[in-house]
C-alpha cells in the first residue's frame, strides 16, 4: 500500500466499520496530545495544510512549550519542521493547537508528520504523529470507512455512539478516511427510495432522508466521496410486500433460480441468501436496467458520488 500506510488504514476499517464516537477525534494516550486532525480528507499540491492538535494537560503541572511537527514522505525529510509555542496550559485544561504545512506540490503522495510536544527547557513531554494526503482526487488511492448513523430507531437496538454528522465525519477524517459508504439505507434491497421524510428498511430500521443529505453534505466539506450501498442482484421477498406485490416494476422472471423451470418458475424456485432476501440475475437486460435506474435515483436524490455495489459472496445451490 502506498501512501499513508498499512497502519492507518487498517485503523480506519477495524474501529469504524459501523460505527463512531461521538467525540470529534478519535483520543490518543499521550499526556499532552489528545488528537490529531486535518481539515480536508486529502489536499491539492500548493495547498497548506492545516493540523489541529488538540492538548489536555495530563501531565500534572502547567505546561508551557511548544509543538513541533516534522514532515517525512519515504522516510526522507521535507521541509524544515513546523513549531508553535503553548503557554500555560493549566494542568486537566484543553486547547487546541494548528500547525500549517505547506503542501509538496507532488500528487499521490502521502506524508508522515511526526509531532513532539517539548516543555520550554526542551524536555519532550510527549509524542505523537500525524499524516496528511497530497492527491488531486479520491478514488485514485481510496480508504474507505462506513457510514451507519442516518438511523434514528436501529429496530431494537438504541446504540448511544453518535454525535453530529460534522464531529462524526470530523472523527472519520482523523481516521484518514477519503470516502464513505452508506451502508443498508435503502428502503428495500430492489426498491432504494420512496418518497418520504423517512421510511423503516427491511430490517426494521427507521432511516432519516434529512440526515442522510447532513452527512453527504459533511463529507463533500471534508472532500470525502461518497456511495450509497445497494447489492447487484438482491430482491426482497420476506418483507411484506414482497418485490412482486409492492408497485416497484421488478418482475419474478428477472430472477436467479435452482432449476431450469421456465415458464412456471415461482418465488419457492429462486435462489435464497435468507429468509428476506431472494436472488435476482445481474446478466438479465431487464434486471440490469432496472437496477440502474433505482441507483440513479437515490443518486440524484440525495446527492451521492455513486453507489457501492455489494455482493453476497459465492451463491450455493
Amino acid at each position: 500500500m502506498s501512501r499513508l500506510g498499512k497502519a492507518i488504514a487498517t485503523a480506519a476499517f477495524s474501529l469504524l466499520c459501523g460505527a463512531v464516537s461521538a467525540e470529534a477525534e478519535p483520543h490518543l494516550s499521550g499526556p499532552l496530545i489528545q488528537s490529531v486532525n486535518t481539515d480536508f480528507s486529502h489536499y491539492r499540491g500548493g495547498e497548506q495544510i492545516r493540523m489541529m492538535i488538540t492538548l489536555s494537560n495530563k501531565t500534572g503541572a502547567p505546561f508551557t512549550g511548544s509543538i513541533t511537527g516534522t514532515v517525512t514522505g519515504r522516510g526522507v525529510q521535507v521541509g524544515d519542521p513546523v513549531s508553535i509555542s503553548v503557554s500555560g496550559l493549566a494542568a486537566n485544561a484543553t486547547t487546541t493547537a494548528e500547525l500549517r504545512f505547506p503542501s509538496n506540490s507532488t500528487n499521490w503522495q502521502g506524508y508522515f508528520v511526526n509531532l513532539v510536544a517539548a516543555d520550554q527547557n526542551g524536555h519532550q513531554l510527549d509524542q505523537e504523529a500525524g499524516a496528511f494526503d497530497i492527491s488531486s482526487d479520491w478514488w485514485t488511492y481510496p480508504r474507505q470507512c462506513w457510514v451507519v448513523g442516518t438511523y434514528t430507531d436501529w429496530g431494537g437496538w438504541n446504540p448511544n455512539l453518535f454525535g453530529t454528522p460534522q464531529q462524526d465525519l470530523q472523527s472519520l477524517n482523523a481516521y484518514k478516511c477519503n470516502n464513505l459508504q452508506f451502508y443498508n439505507m435503502l428502503y428495500r434491497w430492489h426498491k432504494p427510495w420512496v418518497d418520504g421524510s423517512s421510511w423503516i428498511n427491511g430490517d426494521g430500521e427507521n432511516i432519516s432522508v434529512d440526515l442522510i443529505k447532513q452527512h453527504v453534505a459533511a463529507a463533500k466539506s471534508l472532500r470525502m466521496g461518497t456511495l450509497m450501498y445497494m447489492p447487484i442482484y438482491a430482491a426482497n421477498y420476506g418483507v411484506a410486500p414482497g418485490f412482486t406485490l409492492d408497485g416497484s416494476g421488478a418482475q419474478l422472471p428477472w430472477g436467479m433460480f435452482t432449476s431450469a423451470c421456465g415458464s412456471s418458475c415461482t418465488i419457492s424456485d429462486l435462489w435464497k441468501f435468507n429468509d428476506k432476501i431472494a436472488y435476482m440475475n445481474p446478466n438479465n437486460p431487464s434486471w440490469q436496467r432496472y437496477w440502474g435506474q433505482q441507483a440513479e435515483l437515490m443518486r440524484r436524490r440525495l446527492g451521492f458520488d455513486g453507489m457501492f455495489v455489494d455482493t453476497f459472496g459465492t451463491i450455493y445451490q
